[in-house]
């Protein structure tokens, strides 16, 4: 039994504090307030951001809210957030936001060599520091890989950088962890239906683009794939990345129709040409019958 006549119970679940002034309880709720009765304390509500006893779900190297780092006083934490911090000073210098090593950037504060942006520390661009910070706060001892959306609440508590968002989402969605131990949220995605056997050559034919290739001396940096699904004769076109419907309209016709005559089937993917409504108002008017496959 506590010896003082009254000791504060600090605690982030504010329910507790007029737990005992209830005025219609459960029947366990009644046991509870009874063995209570033995302990002379006082409920204290305490948030959890401010309440050091609440780590498992916060930063595992913050204790102390990093806001109080300006304040000469404050002791920090050990070690890591010393190493952390440290690392992010060094940074400044690299960053291009920071190269003129002005004192009061616009928009950003400055307190003991950080740099504040709305009360939470800037992390400058620099090697792997914003990619150890994501995965501390994604796959570190406390963090527990969530998701998307808390594990960016869960870095923006603290730290900023632009583009932190699409960064997180990058960070879990290259989770070794997540992607293997994970289920999918997706519903059955049913069972996949393999293509007819043409019947005959040229009957059937199907679609690609290769890109990203290195530029050519005549200025080409991609190549439309064309296929005939029963001999698996291919034709392989140059062309460009930026090739719209109507030029692939007309490679179409001088590469297919006009040597092989119009096919009964095309086999594509999902591109935004083949599922753009010219492209469909082509094969509409042809009578080609279009076969969108899926990923």
């Amino acid at each position: 039994m506590l010896s003082h006549p009254e000791n504060e119970l600090v605690t982030d679940h504010k329910p507790n504090v007029s737990f005992e002034t209830k005025s219609t309880l459960s029947p366990r709720q009644v046991g509870w307030v009874e063995f209570l009765q033995q302990f002379p304390i006082k409920w204290v509500y305490s948030k959890g951001v401010d309440n050091v006893a609440d780590p498992l779900s916060r930063l595992n190297t913050f204790y102390l809210s990093v806001l109080q780092v300006e304040e000469a006083s404050i002791d920090l934490p050990p070690l890591p957030l010393h190493s952390l911090l440290d690392s992010i000073r060094a940074g400044y210098k690299s960053d291009p936001v920071f190269a003129c090593d002005c004192e009061n950037c616009v928009g950003f504060d400055k307190a003991d060599g950080l740099y504040f942006y709305k009360d939470r520390i800037y992390v400058p661009d620099c090697g792997t520091l914003r990619q150890s910070i994501m995965q501390d706060c994604h796959s570190g001892l406390y963090a527990g890989h969530m998701g998307v959306h808390k594990t960016t609440e869960l870095v923006s508590r603290w730290f900023y950088w632009p583009n932190l968002q699409a960064d997180v989402a990058a960070c879990v969605q290259h989770c070794h962890v997540c992607q293997v131990s994970k289920s999918s949220a997706t519903g059955n995605q049913g069972l996949l239906h393999p293509l007819p056997v043409p019947a005959r050559p040229w009957w059937s034919v199907s679609l690609d683009f290769i890109t990203g290739l290195p530029l050519t001396a005549r200025g080409f940096d991609a190549i439309l794939t064309i296929t005939d699904r029963l001999t698996r004769l291919v034709h392989l076109v140059p062309c460009h990345t930026t090739l719209d419907a109507v030029q692939f309209a007309h490679l179409f016709v001088t590469h297919v129709i006009a040597k092989h005559g119009v096919p009964a089937d095309v086999v594509t993917d999902r591109g935004a040409i083949f599922t753009g409504k010219f492209w469909s108002a082509v094969c509409s008017a042809l009578s080609m019958h279009m076969s969108r496959s899926t990923a």
